[in-house]
């Protein structure tokens, strides 16, 4: 069997279980079906609503309790708050990537900061706008499009490629957007993996 058919398959098999009993499921493959407007391999959006629902179940509570009795460093215990932020934003931000082609991982670090790591497949307003939007791909897919429009985005548009002058261009036009630099959540988090795209296996 092929590696294509045996991707098919197992998207199949999935999307079929996790339709009867995931709300997470559903959300998702709704906004990343077969017709979606961002090519995004729906296969993503199933497997990331698995991990989501996983990691779910690590909850603040426990992950603070783990922290405070020293059963987890506070590294681990932060990178577990941005596996629980990326299996619910990647593929919101790589949608917007091959939509309007601006980086996930500038995207990602940008919702991170605004909802401090804490996002739902609900959220209407995850680059904290005052606007409301219909679902997170559209909010991703509109704060994509604003920066696509944006003058001072531009040279790190230019810069992408370039990982040195990507950082520094980020840093100058992220300062006086945001009061800070995005360097730190992107490096820290290594997001800027987030930015290669697999391929559309389907």
């Amino acid at each position: 069997m092929s590696k294509v058919k045996r991707a098919q398959k197992l998207y199949r098999r999935e999307v079929a279980r996790m339709k009867k009993r995931d709300s997470a499921a559903r959300v998702l493959s709704t906004c990343f079906g077969s017709d979606s407007v961002a090519k995004v391999p729906a296969i993503d959006a199933v497997l990331s609503a698995r991990l989501a629902e996983r990691l779910e179940m690590i909850g603040d509570d426990l992950r603070e309790a783990c922290w405070q009795r020293g059963i987890l460093p506070d590294t681990t215990a932060e990178a577990l708050r941005m596996a629980r932020f990326l299996a619910v934003a990647l593929p919101f931000a790589r949608a917007a990537q091959v939509d309007m082609g601006i980086p996930a991982s500038v995207l990602l670090a940008e919702a991170y900061l605004a909802t401090a790591g804490e996002l739902n497949l609900h959220a209407s307003d995850p680059f904290s706008t005052g606007h409301q939007h219909g679902s997170p791909l559209e909010a991703f897919l509109v704060r994509a499009a604003s920066l696509q429009r944006d003058s001072r985005f531009k040279p790190v548009m230019k810069a992408a490629g370039d990982t040195d002058a990507f950082l520094k261009e980020i840093a100058i036009w992220s300062k006086p957007e945001h009061g800070i630099d995005l360097i730190d959540t992107i490096t820290t988090h290594e997001l800027m993996d987030c930015d290669t795209l697999h391929a559309q296996a389907m």
